[in-house]
């Protein structure tokens, strides 16, 4: 999957091994930065068309991105393409994936 390009220096670093990350976000990484003042957590090609979560602290924005990640999933569009990758990625093995 195209990930959206994101400014490095608006890029927060984030261990996927902390407490409390949620599982998808572990296994899944999308990408974290800041936007003005508000953090952003994307994974897909652009703000429109990928999962996104925003919050006022990274968690919030990766909880924010968790829930919406559920929704999608849940019931997406007809031919939602990222919808589905995203579904093959969670399901897939480990190694199938990286």
């Amino acid at each position: 999957m195209k990930q959206m390009p994101i400014d490095p220096a608006t890029v927060v670093n984030l261990d996927f091994n902390s407490p409390g990350i949620p599982d998808t976000v572990k296994k899944l990484r999308p990408a974290l930065f800041m936007n003005g003042n508000t953090y952003c957590c994307i994974l897909g090609p652009d703000l429109e068309a990928g999962v996104v979560g925003y919050g006022g602290s990274p968690q919030e924005a990766l909880n924010d991105w968790h829930k919406h990640l559920q929704e999608r999933i849940a019931a997406p569009r007809n031919n939602d393409e990222i919808a589905q990758e995203i579904v093959d990625r969670l399901n897939a093995k480990k190694e199938d994936v990286w």
